[in-house]
């Protein structure tokens, strides 16, 4: 069975998500108090305006320019997006991988032909490139943004970075079998060398995974670090919903809500139930998942 991977570069997830996500839970804010009828959103912005000019000129020029700013950091996002994706297009890449029966074929962009790489004849290297970020609490955020895959043969050296999780990440694994060579490494996606000790603890953890499934085929995919975190924001999270859930039931005892603001709750409701379910499912996986992989390492010494 054939796998193909259309190349996703690593970049656009991280310069895109996060602001469309951020701008569709304004839209949704604004378009939830403008239907309920709570108050006239051009009365409580003039509201705004006249208490910080009150308060200070300053605050009120800062409200006075920030829409503006807002409108020139969207035009800058759409444009910086836009020159991304034209020298994309205008560069030599490789655009899809295909692992087929006796070999890879890497399909390229500009018109170039495809070049086939026979199994028996490619040694073929895995990287999974990571990031280390931080919350306000100085705690870290280990992530994977993506793979760069490798190949070599007599035919020449090609590359391709993709962003990918886990979930990829195994079934190229499973395709690395079938290669003259096979070689894994994690690094961080932005430099050469981790630069502080949680990168390297999270290197060490991703590695020893990698290993893990070449061996026994399982691995764990929660930072042993973040498992009581998960285990808490799934409990935090399930007592909330039932709080909520239980204050909703008394609102339409009591009231009869119009029917935007009842789905907008009932909405809340479900995503911190899923949320709640996605922690608790997570941290019994992983736990298991360790355990099994104890028994095995047992089993093969």
């Amino acid at each position: 069975m054939t796998m193909k991977i259309k190349i996703k570069p690593i970049t656009s997830i991280l310069s895109f998500l996060l602001p469309v996500c951020y701008m569709l839970i304004i839209v949704l804010v604004v378009w939830g108090i403008k239907v309920s009828n709570f108050f006239s959103w051009s009365e409580a912005w003039g509201m705004l305006l006249q208490a910080a000019k009150k308060e200070s000129l300053l605050f009120f020029i800062l409200l006075k320019i920030l829409p503006w700013l807002f409108l020139f950091f969207l035009v800058a996002f759409v444009w910086e997006t836009f020159q991304k994706k034209k020298l994309r297009t205008r560069s030599p890449r490789i655009t899809s991988i295909s692992f087929e029966k006796d070999g890879v074929i890497l399909q390229q962009n500009l018109s170039a032909p495809a070049v086939f790489l026979p199994y028996g004849q490619t040694d073929f290297s895995l990287c999974v490139l990571i990031t280390v970020s931080y919350n306000k609490h100085h705690q870290p955020i280990q992530q994977i943004v993506g793979v760069e895959m490798s190949f070599a043969s007599s035919s020449g050296h090609f590359s391709a970075q993709h962003r990918a999780g886990l979930s990829l990440i195994q079934k190229i694994l499973d395709e690395g079998k079938k290669f003259h060579s096979f070689a894994t490494q994690v690094k961080p996606a932005y430099k050469d060398e981790p630069s502080n000790q949680d990168e390297k603890d999270f290197i060490l953890f991703l590695q020893e995974q990698l290993d893990n499934y070449r061996r026994y085929g399982l691995m764990q995919q929660v930072f042993p670090a973040q498992l009581t975190g998960l285990l808490i924001l799934g409990l935090v999270t399930g007592g909330g919903c039932l709080f909520f859930a239980h204050w909703v039931w008394q609102i339409l005892q009591e009231t009869q809500p119009n029917m935007v603001m009842l789905s907008i709750l009932a909405i809340f409701l479900v995503l911190t139930l899923l949320i709640c379910y996605w922690c608790i499912y997570k941290y019994i996986t992983a736990k298991h998942t360790a355990k099994r992989l104890a028994e095995l390492k047992n089993q093969a010494r």
